[in-house]
């Protein structure tokens, strides 16, 4: 008779040890779901005037993003259409900075931002799909940096 409550015993703390262990293994694999932030910074040559090459990545399986040229420098950001370029989607995003011009090498341009004031001049050069690919090959010998894909 001991020997069967022993077993009886026996048998609710192996379920709750092997649960708590199967709880403690799946935390520590289940993904964070935060978004993800990267930053460059560009600085006006002849004045302290600077702005900020920024992209946010979201979503459950990080398929979403958008990438900015901004002003404001602050991460996390939340983009804003009347202050921001807005980049939307996963195009590459190729891009040189050199005498205060910002030069991006993209597949759609975007709106110009209304109070986007700055002493860098961004320019938005739209490329074909096979220009990008093109380009995508080649883009550190044409001195270009490469910010996403």
């Amino acid at each position: 008779m001991p020997s069967k409550k022993i077993f009886l015993l026996f048998i609710p703390v192996t379920l709750l040890l092997f649960v708590g262990w199967f709880y403690f293994a799946i935390s520590g694999l289940s993904p964070d779901y935060t978004p993800s932030f990267e930053k460059v910074k560009f600085i006006s040559s002849e004045t302290s005037d600077s702005v900020f090459l920024k992209s946010k990545v979201w979503g459950v399986s990080s398929n979403h993003q958008i990438i900015t040229i901004s002003k404001n420098g602050e991460i996390p950001f939340s983009p804003d259409s009347t202050n921001d370029f807005m980049f939307k989607g996963w195009s590459p995003f190729l891009y040189k900075f050199e005498n205060d011009t910002l030069s991006v090498f993209i597949r759609s341009a975007s709106n110009e931002p209304e109070n986007f004031s700055s002493d860098i001049t961004v320019v938005q050069k739209i490329l074909s799909n096979s220009e990008m690919m093109n380009l995508i090959d080649n883009y550190k010998e044409k001195g270009l940096m490469l910010f996403s894909r």
